[in-house]
């Protein structure tokens, strides 16, 4: 968290992301884990910045990933010049969740049968345009269930509209 009580300890982060990173890399299932970087912050807000989060925090999320092998999905750098997609400078807007789910749903595509993407994609496209929560298919459930033909061990997860 790059909030300056919390970034003030900002030399455990690396080390604590690679551990989680490899809890994950060591299931029986052996899921392939990929790191998503941090959102770019347009309007700073409880003192998170983007000074931070770009400057110091996404930088040390690609060393974690290339520490434990993982393949990074740069969300700052998709999120840049966006501002729209967020409801307070900081958390995505019900168009910002979307962009995120299609950008996950792109890259997952290109390792997995797209069929089985589309299949969970396709719930958020049936949405309501302002629905009074945003469904959004658990992305790493496709890349942590062993049987990738099937996603009965999954399910949706419900976040709330912040906009």
């Amino acid at each position: 968290d790059s909030k300056p009580q919390n970034w003030a300890k900002k030399e455990q982060y690396v080390p604590d992301l690679v551990e989680l990173i490899q809890v994950y890399q060591k299931l029986e299932s052996k899921p392939r884990v990929y790191v998503a970087t941090s959102a770019t912050v347009p309007q700073a807000l409880d003192g998170i910045t983007d000074e931070v989060v770009t400057g110091e925090v996404v930088p040390l999320q690609k060393e974690a990933a290339r520490q434990t092998g993982c393949e990074v999905i740069d969300v700052n750098q998709l999120t840049k010049g966006h501002a729209d997609w967020y409801c307070d400078g900081v958390h995505p807007n019900n168009d910002g969740y979307a962009q995120l789910a299609a950008a996950f749903a792109d890259v997952l595509s290109q390792r997995y049968d797209p069929g089985i993407v589309r299949q969970w994609s396709a719930r958020l496209d049936a949405l309501p345009s302002n629905p009074d929560k945003l469904r959004i298919s658990p992305m790493s459930c496709i890349a942590t269930a062993p049987d990738m033909a099937s996603d009965k061990d999954c399910s949706d997860i419900t976040i709330p509209a912040l906009s």
